[in-house]
């Protein structure tokens, strides 16, 4: 059968925003575990690891609030939820929230800040979204808010339609779309001799290709941006240079020449704390839908 034009541009940008799944960018338990280990250790070296998170959960919960979400009486399920930093800030104006996470590692620490900050409107469950039947927990037009924030958790249009199956209103999702980091580019230029650094990375073929899909699908997205930018410090230590050297590689291995040129310019660039301060900028884009509103020749 002959695929419409609208069929054809679905088809294209589907295969846009399933490529970041297929191609094993969906970390499993154990991966996401040692994520949140690492997390936790930086947490306990810098004081501040989390203040940039915090304003962008700030800055998303006012969002949607002006938009008359996060009420009273609002059910809001957190889709790989993390550290619960947004589950958190969340609780403090709606009825319930329900945490789902991969990482029973990430699920303690949610536990431990919900409980730091008071909250006992919040409720944590582990399981993999993917495989997670939603008909026999009875998830079904649960939740009149359905969130997720920069998982891998939703990655394909099976996960996608599961995300809106729960919803009995709106499900919003934010993503990464660009990412300046002076440092980087100065490795770049130093370390490797590039002498047109790109100004920055990010992936917003993702963001674009996911805003089409809805649309096709006949929803009505609603995007903002937002951009944190900041002053950061960072260690001039082996971890850190292997970090950037997964920069620079196209597989994303760490060469480990690569590495020890890394580390050699990290520490002659640092100050007498083994520190080096740089720029950077993150932006992050925010689409939000209404499952009720919906064209009657949208993409089924």
């Amino acid at each position: 059968m002959n695929q419409t034009g609208n069929e054809k541009l679905y088809t294209y940008y589907r295969g846009i925003w399933e490529k970041r799944k297929m191609n094993g960018h969906n970390p499993s338990q154990e991966a996401w575990d040692g994520r949140a280990q690492d997390w936790e250790k930086e947490l306990k070296k810098t004081p501040g690891f989390f203040d940039g998170l915090d304003k962008r959960v700030n800055a998303t919960a006012s969002w949607l609030r002006s938009r008359g979400l996060l009420d009273s009486g609002s059910c809001v399920a957190d889709i790989g939820c993390g550290p619960g930093r947004f589950a958190a800030e969340f609780a403090r104006t709606v009825k319930e929230v329900t945490c789902l996470d991969i990482s029973e590692k990430m699920l303690e620490m949610g536990k431990e800040h919900v409980k730091a900050c008071g909250c006992e409107n919040v409720n944590f469950l582990r399981e993999d979204f993917s495989s997670f039947d939603v008909v026999k927990a009875g998830w079904e037009g649960k939740f009149d808010l359905v969130f997720a924030s920069l998982t891998p958790a939703v990655g394909t249009v099976e996960d996608l339609e599961k995300l809106m199956s729960i919803s009995r209103g709106c499900c919003f999702n934010s993503s990464f779309v660009r990412w300046e980091d002076e440092l980087e580019q100065r490795i770049g230029r130093d370390v490797f001799g590039m002498e047109n650094v790109a100004p920055g990375r990010g992936r917003d073929d993702w963001f674009y290709a996911f805003f089409n899909i809805l649309w096709l699908k006949g929803y009505y997205p609603e995007t903002s941006y937002y951009c944190m930018g900041r002053e950061a410090s960072v260690s001039a230590d082996e971890d850190q240079a292997r970090y950037y050297a997964k920069c620079f590689s196209d597989n994303m291995t760490a060469d480990e020449r690569n590495v020890r040129r890394i580390y050699d310019y990290l520490r002659e660039s640092a100050d007498s704390d083994g520190k080096i301060s740089f720029r950077e900028e993150k932006w992050y884009g925010w689409i939000l839908w209404d499952v009720r509103k919906r064209k009657m020749r949208g993409i089924q």
